[in-house]
């Protein structure tokens, strides 16, 4: 992501294949966003064409990565403006070729989260999207790679991704297996369980689970596995799994966050304490501040140990990071990768 370009001095490119830059916005109308409404450069936009991106474009091609662009849709109203309109689809594709051109693209990932419930219509719409842009793109770059962003419930509910239809149109499927839990959570719990959903249902649904279901509807040689080098955390009523969170106390915490609690840099927490939840296989800790409870749950290198794990039995196309840079300068995540990738 553009506001982590920063930490690119701690990548270690030797064990990467892609590196994805997140992200160019797409607004109602096909354009690539350029402009805030308050009329500044949109960071994005000025990321992309900047020095720091440029360095990790030439350091990643040093080590044989590809380089794909995300270009993002994120409410409702756009996506269906744009994959409903034929006018505002050859616009996007004016507007990718440039950008495509700019930088010698290897792929395009496309990240148009649509959140809602949509119509048979609406559904068939965005497949015939993918299929003329994937189409179109491939006509001109024979080497483009498309890949796409779903839900991890996506195989298991209706979503604007029909699977079976979209999966010969494009190179690979990441399923975003995250976010199990989100700020916003009346309860305080692992965003990326590997074990508890239905029918013991802890929660709803686990990435087992959902990777069981998205095998059966797309070539597991097409599936790449989002793992996220974060967590969430809340003020909470106990320590205890399970405990109620306050309400707007969620907050993203990196990796690196959790290092630096867990390092105990931060004068203000006492009683700082490291669990492994066995019904999940995910690690949180626990604090205090203030005299008031916290929990953060995220991943370390021995849940996201496992995930790999069942990425290589299930002979699926790889992981997908959300996201680099999360872990600072820590090096226990790139170890594991260097593993994984051997």
């Amino acid at each position: 992501p553009f506001w982590n370009l920063k930490q690119e001095t701690n990548f270690r490119y030797q064990y990467l294949t892609h590196l994805a830059f997140f992200g160019l916005d797409i607004d109602s109308q096909g354009n690539i966003r350029t402009r805030t409404a308050d009329g500044f450069t949109e960071p994005g936009w000025s990321a992309y064409q900047g020095e720091i991106f440029g360095r990790i474009t030439r350091k990643a091609r040093q080590q044989g990565v590809k380089i794909i662009l995300v270009i993002r849709a994120m409410d409702q109203a756009t996506i269906e403006s744009i994959i409903t309109s034929k006018t505002k689809q050859d616009r996007l594709l004016a507007h990718l070729r440039q950008v495509i051109n700019l930088k010698n693209l290897d792929g395009i990932n496309i990240d148009f989260e649509y959140a809602g419930t949509p119509t048979l219509t609406l559904q068939r719409n965005f497949t015939q999207f993918v299929q003329i842009l994937t189409h179109s793109l491939k006509a001109d770059y024979p080497h483009l790679e498309i890949s796409l962003d779903v839900f991890a419930d996506t195989a298991l509910k209706y979503r604007v991704w029909d699977l079976p239809q979209l999966a010969p149109l494009v190179d690979h499927i990441i399923v975003m297996a995250y976010d199990f839990h989100r700020p916003s959570s009346p309860i305080a719990g692992p965003i990326a369980p590997l074990r508890g959903g239905c029918p013991s249902c802890l929660w709803d649904l686990d990435v087992t689970q959902s990777l069981t279901a998205f095998i059966k509807q797309v070539p597991p040689s097409k599936l790449v596995l989002g793992v996220p080098y974060y967590g969430y955390g809340w003020q909470t009523t106990s320590p205890k799994v399970g405990a109620t969170t306050y309400p707007d106390s969620g907050e993203l915490a990196t990796f690196q966050r959790t290092q630096q609690i867990l390092g105990a840099t931060d004068t203000d927490m006492t009683q700082i304490s490291s669990h492994w939840d066995p019904l999940s296989l995910s690690p949180y800790l626990t604090y205090q501040s203030n005299g008031r409870w916290h929990q953060i749950w995220f991943e370390d290198e021995r849940s996201l140990k496992l995930k790999y794990d069942l990425v290589n039995q299930t002979h699926l196309a790889g992981i997908a990071i959300w996201a680099l840079g999360y872990d600072a300068h820590h090096p226990q995540l790139w170890k594991l990768l260097q593993n994984f990738s051997r």
